[in-house]
């Protein structure tokens, strides 16, 4: 729970600047699309010249933004209710967390907070002499991934089987290799909890790398998109208005 609470924390406030720019970013983008670019559009429309493929997109946009603006707010509730619908329902948890262990950068954050709150979670119950299996359940409530609650379940039954932890864990191909031998070695040694211990200890010193380069990524990212929106709609009315006036200097 601290370690959860940490990762939120530092997302939240990573998050905190990029959010306000491109707030603001929304809104800038949103007035020039519904009140100064329709001037210019009359404007381009008076000369009566071709424009540049730039231009006659951003007045597109100009165009969609004046007569469809109601789908703006719209899109959003769809969007809301969908990631509503990832967050609570059952599906939509599975699809999320699958889409969450293939993007890069995200998917060694999620990999490592599932295997250090495992590790944590089985570590401390075997050194407290609870079953194997019994800790096994309660690190399937706790892991807060879908992909691997349902694969851990099916670990959990070779378990009770008794084939240890660490070959059934290994075969559901989701565990880091370094965390699989480290079990390994604890069952053969008889030190399961203090190995467990130790890889939630490394996996979560790297997912404290992880979450900062991430994190540190988030204000540049933003400042990037927003560059190129800017830049976008600099060259669309500069290349418009340089190829209006080259036009006019042919005709004379």
């Amino acid at each position: 729970m601290e370690r959860d609470l940490e990762a939120r924390q530092q997302i939240k406030s990573a998050l905190t600047y990029p959010t306000v720019i491109g707030v603001l970013s929304i809104l800038t983008v949103v007035i020039m699309a519904t009140y100064v670019l329709p001037k210019f559009a009359g404007f381009f429309d008076s000369l009566n010249s071709e424009l540049p493929l730039p231009t006659r997109m951003l007045l597109a946009i100009s165009n969609f933004m004046q007569e469809f603006w109601y789908s703006v707010p719209i899109t959003g509730v769809v969007l809301g209710i969908a990631i509503y619908l990832l967050r609570k329902t059952e599906p939509g948890r599975g699809i999320r967390d699958r889409a969450l262990l293939r993007m890069p950068l995200v998917k060694d954050i999620v990999l490592y907070a599932v295997v250090e709150r495992f590790g944590r979670i089985v570590g401390a119950m075997v050194r407290a002499g609870v079953p194997i299996t019994d800790a096994m359940t309660a690190a399937i409530r706790c892991v807060h991934n879908k992909v691997f609650e349902d694969a851990l379940q099916t670990a959990k039954e070779r378990m009770m089987e008794g084939e240890g932890i660490s070959a059934p864990l290994r075969d559901i191909d989701l565990f880091p290799r370094a965390a699989i031998q480290m079990m390994r070695v604890g069952e053969d040694t008889g030190t399961l909890d203090l190995q467990l211990e130790n890889a939630s200890a490394y996996y979560g010193s790297e997912l404290k790398h992880k979450l900062k380069r991430l994190t540190s990524l988030f204000e540049p990212a933003i400042i990037v998109f927003m560059g190129a929106i800017v830049g976008f709609v600099a060259v669309a009315l500069i290349s418009a208005m340089y190829g209006v006036f080259n036009g006019q200097e042919l005709g004379g």
